[in-house]
């Protein structure tokens, strides 16, 4: 057990085996294999962490698992199942459940109510700053950048947030600042919360959002070259990191900067190849959505 993905695997070698599985490593072993993207796998774990009494932890993995394998309704239905004990449960609680709602099912205006509700239920603390985060994300999707931008801003400059959420929310204003035409300011925001991360690598995981929302305000402030460059490089990372969902998105937004700058051959190849990754691994996903759009275009 000397490499990171080897109590996954041993976790998994006992379920394909018919043998009982620790709880506590069938649930970190379902976690790692959603954050591969492979959902078969995770499901099959999360089950054996279910039977083994993991519990609530469980039970959530299960239900991003089947929100993963394009099952929406089965998650949903799991997440109502659920017994969360203590605020940290019931603030994960609702954000899964808003997520999937929001994303898998379309449900926006009940994902955010799921938000509402167990904000109000719950004291000031870590647990309500992902909540506010996490509708200001939901917000943005649903086009209200002011709204998206105020409960951003209200997490950044609030005291006592961990340095994991002030970063998503220092992400989420900047894509809200890019979407309502301020792209050069967004692009400072952006930069000072990938700073802020060169002294917590172990949040390196929350780089994607914070460069994704870069790589839009590069192209909304006509800085097409250098969101090109930004585009290979990360996708270049990617893939020596072997982290497919991610590379899939990344792939895509090369060939869009491609596309922005009037290679539209050399565009449609690479978002085919983009396209086909983020199908593979991301159900339902707003990122699958966008580049098919692009992919269009390129194709037009």
């Amino acid at each position: 057990l000397r490499r990171d993905d080897d109590p996954s695997r041993l976790a998994l070698i006992r379920v394909e085996a018919g043998q009982p599985v620790h709880a506590e490593s069938a649930v970190a072993a379902a976690r790692w294999m959603l954050g591969s993207g492979r959902f078969d796998t995770a499901e099959a774990l999360a089950r054996a962490a279910v039977d083994a009494g993991a519990g609530f932890p469980a039970e959530i993995a299960l239900s991003r698992a089947m929100t993963g394998l394009r099952r929406p309704e089965d998650a949903q239905a799991i997440l109502a199942a659920a017994h969360p004990s203590g605020p940290d449960q019931v603030a994960e609680l609702a954000l899964t459940s808003a997520q999937n709602l929001h994303y898998a099912l379309g449900r926006c205006d009940q994902a955010l109510e799921v938000l509402r509700a167990a904000a109000d239920a719950l004291p000031e603390g870590p647990a309500a700053h992902q909540l506010a985060v996490t509708r200001a994300l939901l917000e943005f999707s649903g086009g209200r950048l002011e709204a998206a931008e105020a409960l951003a801003l209200a997490v950044i400059e609030s005291a006592g947030v961990p340095q994991a959420v002030r970063i998503e929310a220092i992400g989420v204003r900047g894509l809200a600042l890019a979407f309502s035409g301020r792209p050069l300011q967004a692009i400072a925001v952006l930069d000072a919360g990938i700073e802020l991360l060169r002294d917590s690598p172990e949040l390196l995981s929350t780089r994607s959002q914070l460069l994704t929302g870069r790589w839009n305000a590069l192209w909304f402030a006509g800085l097409i070259p250098e969101a090109g460059r930004l585009a290979a490089e990360i996708h270049d990372r990617l893939v020596e990191a072997s982290l497919e969902p991610l590379r899939g998105y990344w792939t895509g937004l090369v060939g869009w900067a491609a596309l922005l700058s009037g290679r539209s051959k050399t565009a449609r190849a690479w978002l085919e190849e983009g396209t086909a990754i983020c199908h593979r691994y991301m159900a339902g996903g707003g990122h699958l959505a966008v580049l098919e759009g692009v992919l269009t275009q390129a194709a037009a």
